[in-house]
């Protein structure tokens, strides 16, 4: 008989152990999918930026939230980490990232991605030591230990590891490992006991021999097995030891103090059979965690279940499964990362605000999915919880399953229920059936009835609401509207049913009292009505064509909360708000920031937040912000597709939100982030396919980029690991955005051109109660292609300066060598005509002579005086006609040479055929060339005409050929026999040369004339 109370007992103090067994929080998983280098994580660390860095067995990794960086050893980089196997991580003073791997110890800088290696006194490099140990030293630095060696402590100032004190392990004890006490002390584990390290003393203390008179050598003095040390918390010690008895290792909780021990077995509590204790984190705000092979307890200093184990079973997407955790951290913002060998997990024991809760009766074995259809909290503060097709369950405040009241039990059957209320003057409960039964259970009698009445017509009653008199409305599947009028029925649910709205088609999904009174109907594709609830009369019908086509988003209603007096919002895939004083209707839809179209259900929190229930996502909207944050899988509410007017606010302001396979409860006011973001980073800057070292680029005035390569990607964050700390990220571009852009769920902003010109990228952050991070900015500079750059133009400028002032020196030049040209050829004029004149002078003096003696002679004279003067009238006459402007073109040349030619063969017994190519005619050459060919051709003609002995045509060709003008003149059978047509030869001769011509004149069988002038073209 003893014995079975013995057992009672015991199995009544380990029901709650069993009922704690495993406590499920929702988890963030990064693996090899989706970023991480390997599945194998060693430690985890956070810079003081904010950075989270991961030792893998496959490399060195950066983590942002959005995006991993990857470091590697590479044999052609000597900066590059030593070894791809990184086993632990360090952070020192100096924010650098300590690591020893590949027989190399030394700090990763994390702003520059470059490792520096760290030599250790006395170290052969040949045989370098085997480092067991290294941790955070008081001086801020490192510490380490080689086995068998001694302790190192880092020297800045050095750049080196100097031995502080030699030490080896006795002999035949085995060296469990070494853990930082603090910053001083050091807790060296070996069997039969401890060793306590004093760096700055240097005196090594364990039983027997304690200079430093420590007190861990005190506390732990009869522990001969090997001890690991986890921490020291306000006087109290926590250790573990591993000796080879039962249920072994064990959890030491020690007063330094008092000397009161407790210990605890994991292994007995969970009956793991085995396991091993890898570590401890003990966070900031007191919570204790332990770890090891297969699980993650937390300490909740329970008698009879001191630990509460985290369910390590796949269970869905946020769940957590392992074999090995070897390193817990706690970041700034208070997140839990895990590393273990199925990746890294993250999760915030203090954001799991959403419990989700599968139905369950306190005689059900485990909870269970159903389809929710309505929750009623009563006055006694208990929470009826109606489903379809699995009745009724029961549930204290805290949602505990308790047994159903005296008069309910039927209602655990598998009854299709759809609505629940307590009815505010009897406090009668009242619950809508399928198939039109309504059922009312008094509490105080503890008797329930079921009634059919014949107003319901067998249809499914779906929703009722209670006015402001206390009568019930109640909304059907077919459509119609049933009241009960209590005055008219005195108080009897047995009488007083009218039908108000006979109506079918559209069933019926929400019914409401708004704050004036009135009764609000939502339907089923069939809109929204508003009864008078005195006179039972319809005041106005809502659709989407009504009101000129500015009606309803959609006549879909699935729910309907009366926000204050004016405003009436509607649920209806979008969210639609109604001023009842105006009856204008404002759309709240994907068009204007809400997630999604397809809300269901709304309520209001105690700050007049609102909560929309959508498709797979729960919605916190802030009305008068216009902010919007979004909740689902991630953030533990394990199913999220919420059902049409499914949603309960209680008494103490936590909200319930329903389900069809489960209810998710939470308290509105632990989701507000009242923590003000950190400043936002640029975390990656990526140009075309290359990213830049945003570290490097963080220290430059402005980023540069040629005017070809504006295509790049800018990402950002704050380095918010909660998942329940809702950031909205908004950006812009100064100069191209004239407004900031809210960012995509990839925080990032892409740009596809950019023209040149100076930017600056401007991002911050805002949480869900407003409030904004400091802008963070990037400057940006483009270089414009050379063609558009400040120097060009410059350049095009004095170019074109230039070339004005060459166009008006050659004009001047042109005008002074035509001036020069002109002043010539009056030079040569009135030289030839004063020795024209001259000769005349003299001939007439002789005529006048030889008139009376000799007659013929002077007569002669007369004659040559004659051809002297046409001679002289013909030069002027040439003259004048090459200085007249009229006649600056090759063209009217060529054609005064014909002319010229004409008239020779009118005056003289001569044939003359001439040939002149086309080319020759659309010559622009200088006056100076065309008066010298003109007067070549003219000579050579009147000597050849006035020879007169020819008596074959004289041919005459003008050619153009290499920049140079061909004339050619052949006579077959005139020779030259005077001394005129010698002159007249060399005359021509000067004026080749006048030309820089070539010239070849023959007269011993006839006449020819070749004559090659270059041209300078105008």
């Amino acid at each position: 008989m003893r014995r079975c109370l013995l057992l009672l007992l015991w199995l009544f103090f380990l029901l709650p152990a069993f009922s704690q067994q495993a406590k499920q929080y929702a988890f963030t998983h990064y693996s090899t999918a989706n970023g991480l280098v390997s599945n194998t994580v060693y430690s985890i660390v956070q810079d003081k930026q904010g950075y989270i860095w991961m030792a893998t067995i496959d490399g060195l990794q950066r983590f942002d939230g959005k995006r991993f960086i990857t470091f590697r050893h590479s044999s052609t980089n000597p900066h590059s980490i030593p070894s791809d196997f990184v086993p632990q991580l360090n952070i020192d003073k100096d924010g650098n990232l300590w690591l020893y791997t590949g027989n190399k110890i030394g700090f990763f800088n994390p702003h520059t991605f470059l490792f520096t290696a760290v030599p250790v006194e006395d170290e052969d490099p040949s045989n370098p030591y085997n480092i067991t140990f290294y941790g955070n030293a008081y001086n801020g630095y490192m510490v380490l230990h080689a086995r068998n060696v001694g302790f190192f402590l880092y020297d800045p100032a050095l750049k080196k590891f100097k031995r502080t004190i030699s030490f080896k392990t006795p002999e035949n004890k085995r060296l469990y490992g070494i853990t930082n006490i603090n910053e001083t002390e050091f807790w060296i584990s070996i069997d039969g006991g401890i060793i306590v390290y004093n760096l700055k003393t240097g005196n090594l203390n364990y039983r027997g021999h304690n200079p430093d008179n420590n007190i861990y050598i005190h506390a732990v003095k009869n522990d001969t097995a090997g001890a690991g040390f986890f921490a020291n918390v306000n006087d109290t010690l926590w250790y573990n030891s591993w000796p080879l008895v039962s249920w072994a290792p064990f959890i030491h909780k020690q007063s330094l103090k008092t000397g009161a021990k407790e210990t605890y077995s994991i292994n007995r509590q969970f009956s793991f059979g085995y396991t091993e204790i890898g570590g401890n984190l003990f966070q900031q705000n007191g919570r204790k965690w332990f770890y090891g092979r297969s699980f993650i307890a937390e300490y909740t200093g329970n008698k009879q279940a001191p630990f509460q184990l985290i369910q390590n079973a796949y269970t869905g997407d946020q769940s957590i499964t392992f074999d090995h955790v070897y390193k817990m951290m706690e970041d700034r913002q208070h997140n839990i990362w895990i590393a273990t060998d199925n990746g890294v997990f993250i999760f915030n024991p203090d954001m799991q605000v959403f419990d989700v809760h599968k139905v369950q009766r306190p005689t059900d074995a485990q909870p269970h999915e159903a389809p929710v259809s309505e929750a009623c909290e009563l006055k006694n503060g208990n929470i009826l919880i109606s489903t379809w097709g699995n009745g009724l369950y029961y549930y204290d405040n805290n949602f505990n399953p308790i047994s159903m009241p005296q008069g309910l039990q039927e209602l655990t059957r598998n009854y299709m229920m759809w609505c629940l209320h307590e009815h505010s003057k009897t406090g009668l409960i009242w619950m809508g059936f399928q198939g039109g039964g309504l059922g009312i259970y008094d509490a105080e009698k503890k008797k329930f009835e079921m009634l059919n009445e014949k107003a319901f017509s067998g249809s499914t009653i779906r929703k009722v609401a209670e006015d402001k008199f206390g009568n019930l409305w109640f909304g059907l599947q077919s459509g119609s509207i049933v009241k009960w009028n209590m005055g008219a029925a005195n108080g009897d649910f047995h009488k007083g049913y009218e039908i108000i709205d006979g109506r079918k088609g559209y069933y019926i999904q929400k019914m409401y009292t708004g704050k004036n009174g009135a009764i609000w109907v939502g339907y089923l594709n069939g809109g929204l009505s508003k009864y008078d609830a005195t006179t039972n009369k319809l005041l106005f019908h809502y659709s989407k064509n009504n009101l000129n086509n500015e009606g309803l988003w959609s006549n879909n209603v699935n729910d309907i909360y009366a926000f204050n007096d004016s405003l009436l919002l509607i649920a209806n895939d979008a969210l639609d708000i109604l001023n009842l004083n105006t009856n204008k209707i404002t759309h709240i839809s994907t068009e204007t920031g809400l997630p999604s179209n397809t809300v269901v259900s709304i309520e209001a929190d105690d700050k007049g937040i609102l909560w929309l229930g959508m498709a797979n996502q729960l919605c916190r909207f802030n009305l008068s912000k216009k902010i919007f944050s979004t909740f689902d899988r991630k953030d533990g509410i394990t199913y999220d597709l919420f059902v049409p007017a499914g949603d309960y606010k209680l008494k103490d302001g936590r909200l319930l939100f329903l389900t069809d396979k489960n209810f998710v409860v939470f308290n509105p006011l632990s989701v507000v982030s009242a923590h003000l973001p950190d400043k936002v980073l640029i975390t990656n800057f990526k140009t075309g396919n290359r990213y830049l070292s945003i570290d490097s680029l963080n220290s430059l005035h402005a980023i540069t980029l040629q005017y070809n390569n504006t295509f790049f990607s800018i990402e950002f964050s704050a380095l918010n690991f909660t998942p329940q700390n809702k950031l909205n990220y908004y950006y812009m571009l100064e100069g191209i955005d004239k407004a900031y852009h809210p960012a995509s769920s990839l925080n990032e902003a892409v740009y596809n051109y950019l023209p040149a010109g100076n930017y600056t990228f401007k991002v911050k952050a805002e949480n869900t109660e407003g409030r904004e991070t400091a802008t963070t900015e990037l400057h940006i500079k483009v270089v414009p292609p050379f063609w558009l750059s400040w120097w060009f133009f410059g350049l095009i400028i004095l170019l074109v300066f230039a070339v004005f002032y060459w166009i008006d020196k050659e004009r001047i030049k042109k005008i002074q060598a035509l001036q020069k040209v002109r002043t010539q050829i009056a030079r040569n004029l009135h030289n030839d005509v004063n020795t024209t004149l001259n000769h005349i002078s003299l001939l007439s003096e002789m005529a006048r002579i030889k008139a009376d003696k000799d007659l013929d002679m002077s007569k002669d004279f007369i004659e040559q005086i004659n051809t002297k003067s046409r001679s002289m009238i013909d030069g002027m006459n040439d003259m004048m006609w090459t200085l007249n402007p009229e006649n600056d073109s090759m063209e009217k040349t060529i054609l005064r040479m014909k002319e010229y030619a004409e008239a020779l063969q009118n005056t003289y017994p001569v044939q003359i055929q001439m040939g002149v190519d086309e080319t020759v005619r659309l010559l622009k050459t200088d006056m100076k060339l065309r008066h010298e060919i003109f007067l070549i051709f003219k000579n050579i003609l009147r000597c050849i005409a006035e020879a007169g002995n020819s008596t074959a045509p004289t041919l005459i060709n003008i050619d153009y050929h290499n920049r140079k003008i061909l004339l050619k003149i052949y006579n077959a059978t005139t020779s030259f026999k005077n001394t005129d047509a010698e002159q007249t030869i060399q005359q021509i001769h000067e004026r080749a040369g006048v030309l820089n011509a070539e010239l070849d004149i023959q007269t011993d069988k006839g006449v020819s004339l070749i004559l090659l002038a270059p041209v300078h073209q105008q």
